[in-house]
């Protein structure tokens, strides 16, 4: 019996526009009456997190900076922070490369200067921030650090690959294509989770966590090389390379399933990213951007207005007649009619996003269940 759900926020229980359908709350709400724990755990800062989880009507610990921080009711039940000595490296590290830094400390976001960067990002999130320089913070709360390149995303790959030999004892994850996040070696969604079982005395088998088993995944695919064929030793060994290289996180390596990746990987998709990745027509981690119809989000909307909708693409290749864009989902499901039904508008964003960036038609939108073990076409 399911007595723990811990889940994402960003891409699980929010749409690409940044709400929760009234579906979500209600399910939420099921899952409470039934007196199971809902656990929102997230990348956010906690008092943003804690916006939505008001929302949502949960009283439950939120789980913050990918899992540096759980708080409940102002109480903090667990935190991992950066040390000063650790904070100071960082800062000089960016200053070296020229890039931005968003500093977290002790739940308030920090600034050295009013920029394009901080602006967008605390657009894009609804967040408050502070201008102040890093040298007259006293750093003894720091929840993590974020690096933000919006303009170089090719920079943030080359210094994802870097970092770890420079930073061996701090946990960096590229939370999407322009952001690279600093925190604490033990601040991971997984280590948050586990604090939270043995705080409850829940087991393993009694949580459902699509947190940490779906960003492992989403990462893992990231990484890998689709150019290459597998064969399931193949595949233990490149997890094992890239928690030893600090790419993929020792939390993240324990929660991948060879036999899934293997399953995926043959088939008709899995085969068909293997030529594209040869043909060099293969790309991961596509960020867009799009303006859409208010009426289109919200039924009834009759203002005209545009809304900004904003996301990332997993992956997406080119064949001779057209694109293809495929989504990954861990979601726990029974039906393929169930991943339709929740993700059909997401991909129908997706597949206009892609058209207006590339100028071509895409032909097929494909969504792979890890869960289902299949691929159903959207």
């Amino acid at each position: 019996m399911i007595k723990l759900v811990a889940t994402d926020i960003d891409g699980t229980l929010l749409i690409p526009e940044g709400q929760f359908t009234e579906g979500v709350k209600k399910c939420v709400q099921k899952l409470c009456q039934k007196g199971i724990k809902v656990v929102l755990v997230t990348g956010r800062m906690n008092a943003a997190a804690s916006l939505i989880a008001e929302d949502l009507g949960l009283d439950t610990p939120v789980v913050s900076y990918q899992g540096g921080l759980i708080k409940q009711n102002g109480k903090t039940l667990y935190e991992r922070c950066l040390t000063p000595e650790q904070t100071e490296k960082i800062i000089d590290w960016a200053a070296s490369e020229n890039i931005h830094l968003n500093l977290y400390n002790d739940d308030v976001l920090y600034s050295e200067q009013k920029c394009y960067e901080i602006e967008r990002y605390c657009g894009n999130l609804h967040t408050e921030y502070r201008i102040k320089r890093f040298c007259d913070i006293k750093k003894d709360r720091v929840n993590k650090l974020l690096a933000i390149d919006y303009d170089n995303p090719a920079k943030i790959d080359r210094l994802e690959r870097e970092l770890p030999e420079i930073f061996p004892e701090l946990y960096i994850v590229k939370s999407t294509p322009y952001f690279l996040e600093f925190s604490n070696k033990e601040a991971s969604k997984y280590c948050a989770v586990k604090f939270l079982q043995n705080y409850w005395g829940i087991k393993e088998e009694e949580t459902l966590s699509g947190a940490s088993r779906g960003s492992a995944y989403h990462k893992f695919l990231e990484l890998l090389d689709f150019a290459k064929e597998y064969e399931a030793d193949d595949l233990e060994a490149e997890v094992e390379r890239l928690a030893e290289d600090g790419r993929l996180s020792r939390e993240m390596a324990e929660c991948i399933e060879t036999e899934d990746m293997m399953r995926f990987l043959r088939t008709k998709s899995g085969v068909r990213m293997l030529q594209a990745a040869r043909n060099r027509k293969l790309y991961k981690e596509q960020p867009f951007v799009i303006s859409v119809n208010a009426s289109e989000i919200y039924q009834g909307d009759l203002s005209g207005e545009k809304i900004l909708v904003q996301g990332i693409i997993d992956v997406y290749f080119e064949e001779e007649d057209g694109l293809v864009v495929l989504d990954y989902k861990t979601d726990q499901v029974k039906s393929r009619k169930e991943l339709v039904e929740k993700y059909h508008a997401q991909l129908e964003y997706y597949a206009h996003a892609l058209s207006q960036l590339t100028g071509k038609t895409v032909k097929e939108k494909i969504i792979y269940s890890f869960t289902l073990k299949e691929e159903i076409i959207v």
